[in-house]
C-alpha cells in the first residue's frame, strides 16, 4: 500500500533502511509459504508511518512489549539471537519515533513504525 502523496523523511537512511528490511524479513520468516506480506506507508500528522503485516501465528500476549527487549524471542521464533527487534526499537527511539506490535484479528501480526518527518 502506498501513500497518496510523497512523504519526505529527514533521517539516517542506512538505519531506517535496515529497520524496514528487518521488519520485512521477520514477516517473511513468520508467515507460511505463499502468504501475502502487506507493507504500507502513510502520513499521520507530522509522522511517517510504516506498517508491516504478516500472516504468521501472531505474538503471544505476554511478549507483545517484551519482544523489543534485548535477547527476548517470542514463542514462535525460528532463529536469531533476539537482537533484531531491539535494533528496530533503538533506531525508532534515536529518531524520536516509536515501534509497536499487535496481532491482527484475522491472523498474523503487524509492526507499526512511526518516525517524525523531521527526525534528525
Amino acid at each position: 500500500d502506498d501513500a497518496e502523496d510523497d512523504i519526505w523523511l529527514r533521517c539516517s537512511r542506512d538505519l531506517v533502511e535496515r529497520v524496514l528490511i528487518n521488519l520485512i524479513d521477520n514477516a517473511i520468516k513468520h508467515s507460511p509459504d505463499g502468504a501475502v506480506i502487506t507493507i504500507s506507508v502513510s502520513r499521520e500528522k507530522q509522522c511517517a508511518v510504516f506498517a508491516v503485516s504478516d500472516r504468521g501465528k501472531g505474538i503471544e500476549a505476554a511478549s507483545t512489549q517484551r519482544i523489543f527487549e534485548q535477547f527476548h524471542q517470542g514463542a514462535h521464533a525460528r532463529s536469531g539471537a533476539g537482537l533484531g527487534l531491539r535494533f528496530v526499537a533503538a533506531v525508532a527511539q534515536t529518531h524520536g519515533g516509536s515501534i509497536e506490535a499487535d496481532n491482527i484479528v484475522t491472523g498474523g501480526s503487524r509492526f507499526t513504525l512511526r518516525l517524525p518527518l523531521s527526525a534528525l
